[in-house]
């Protein structure tokens, strides 16, 4: 019975060895072989021992069973690598495919291809997916340079980094770096923006804390004057740098509104206390800037001036006084209008600080007047003269001296005849534009103080309506007497007419009776001659 049940097991493994393919034909006979003499040698042993026949089966059936056993593993195994191997020509087929797409060159290759064992596409398959995993290592490795770039540049300005940016992602194609690029150098305008600025408006402070020669009194400021290289680029950084920046330039600003306060009085009492050049130099070249030490100084200047000022009041007084009747003059002040300041009348003994303070101001509202009316008077002086001049030629003509001038000769009377033209035309063209722009003058200075502009205590303006009337009345005058005379010389001109014909007339009539008695006396001669 165990020679039957051997000889069956060994007919399935040998038909299961059989199966196995032309390559594997000497392994089989090997294992076919080894499992004869196996089973020869343990008959042999077995009759030796004296083994029944069901031992023997017995031993056969269960080592035939491990037999299988070992050829049912080994075939599960090489089912399994088999699996294995197709699940990783599956996966590198979709690595290759989501890789390349990541790469931007949607690369679609084959598994097992026709005539091509599964090691062999496997092997096909590791190569080609090195190649892309090395390419897009590289690849992934240049994004990330430029995205670590960005999120550094990003801390460094402050800004957000953004959901885009933060991460290289799997998009690794050429649009996706060339955006990342686009970022990159917006980032890196910005940082070059801002340090521009940075360095701007640390230059500003520096040069601002050497004006004011001044300490720094803060960490920012000693930053500044260590390069500023430790100030951030940030938004907050930036904006509290300008607005130390604004800080310090205000207080420029105050100190040199200060500082030109003090100069303006200090220049005025040099003027009038008429300190030397030399002296005013010297104190510029001792102390110019905007430091606390420069303020001192001036307002130090100030009250010595002061000082000096009080101990000569009176000059000045009186200096003072002088500029007043000048600017009296300028601005044809009548002696109503000079009345007005009460000051100009307190003598010597009763002057004080308040006196030279409202004579000074007097004067600076004198010269602030006289410098808004300049302009007027240079037109008021233009006119008068233009009227001068046409009055005089006109009141020459009237007189008579005309035939003089027309019948003199030389070069002079051609100069003076110009200048008679001038005279005209300026009085036919100029005079008009002079008036008209006077009377806008005048109504925009009477708007300003309230009340006319006047010249030698008379309303200017009124003036020029005066100086109107009566030129026109003077020509009305004169057109009168002009048609006056022309009557007169027509009249006496007729008379003389009648007369020369009266007298014509009878000369007529002694002529032709003067003609008879020659021709009478003619003819009595001719009778006598004949005689």
């Amino acid at each position: 019975m165990s020679a039957i049940v051997a000889n069956t097991t060994t007919t399935n493994v040998v038909e299961t060895i059989s199966n196995a393919t032309s390559n594997t034909k000497v392994e089989h006979t090997k294992i076919a072989n080894a499992i004869a003499n196996a089973e020869v040698e343990l008959h042999q042993l077995w009759d030796v021992v004296g083994l029944g026949d069901q031992d023997r089966g017995r031993i056969l059936s269960e080592l035939y069973e491990n037999i299988n056993g070992v050829i049912s593993t080994v075939l599960e195994e090489e089912q399994e690598l088999c699996e294995q191997y197709k699940t990783r020509i599956a996966e590198a087929v979709a690595e290759i495919a989501d890789l390349s797409t990541q790469l931007g060159e949607q690369q679609i290759v084959e598994g097992q291809m026709e005539n091509e064992t599964l090691t062999q596409s496997v092997n096909r398959l590791d190569m080609d997916l090195s190649a892309i995993r090395t390419k897009h290592k590289e690849r992934f490795t240049q994004l990330e340079t430029i995205v670590n770039t960005i999120k550094s540049l990003s801390i460094t300005l402050g800004s957000e980094i953004g959901e885009t940016f933060e991460q290289v992602g799997t998009d690794l194609t050429n649009t996706r770096e060339t955006a990342l690029n686009d970022h990159l150098v917006e980032l890196q305008n910005e940082v070059s923006n801002r340090l521009s600025a940075r360095a701007k408006l640390v230059k500003e402070m520096k040069d601002l804390m050497f004006e004011l020669v001044m300490e720094c009194d803060s960490e920012i400021d000693q930053a500044v004057m260590d390069g500023g290289d430790g100030i951030g680029l940030t938004i907050a950084d930036l904006n509290a740098l300008s607005n130390r920046s604004a800080e310090l330039q205000q207080l420029k600003v105050e100190r040199e509104t200060k500082i030109t306060e003090l100069a303006g009085e200090i220049n005025g009492l040099w003027e009038k206390l008429n300190v030397p050049d030399t002296q005013r130099a010297e104190f510029f070249s001792q102390h110019h800037g905007v430091g606390l030490k420069e303020i001192a100084a001036c307002e130090a200047e100030l009250k010595r001036l002061k000082t000096i000022k009080m101990e000569r009041l009176k000059p000045l007084v009186n200096e003072a006084r002088e500029k007043i009747k000048v600017l009296w003059e300028e601005l044809h002040f009548s002696e109503a209008q000079q009345m007005t300041f009460h000051d100009m009348a307190i003598s010597e003994e009763k002057m004080t600080e308040e006196t030279l303070d409202n004579h000074e101001a007097y004067i600076e509202n004198l010269e602030e007047r006289a410098e808004r009316m300049r302009p007027i008077m240079k037109n008021i002086n233009k006119r008068e003269k233009i009227i001068a001049d046409r009055d005089e030629l006109e009141d020459r003509e009237r007189r008579g001296s005309g035939a003089d001038r027309l019948n003199s000769r030389g070069r002079d009377a051609f100069k003076r005849l110009q200048e008679e033209e001038k005279i005209r035309a300026r009085a036919k063209k100029l005079l008009p534009k002079v008036n008209k722009e006077l009377v806008a003058s005048l109504k925009q200075w009477e708007e300003r103080y309230g009340s006319p502009l006047t010249y030698d205590g008379e309303n200017y303006h009124s003036r020029m309506l005066r100086q109107r009337k009566e030129y026109a009345d003077r020509k009305e005058e004169e057109k009168l007497r002009k048609e006056k005379e022309r009557a007169e010389k027509k009249k006496a001109s007729q008379a003389k007419k009648s007369e020369n014909k009266f007298t014509t007339s009878h000369n007529k009539s002694r002529h032709g009776a003067s003609s008879k008695r020659r021709a009478s006396n003619a003819v009595l001669s001719q009778k006598n001659g004949k005689h």
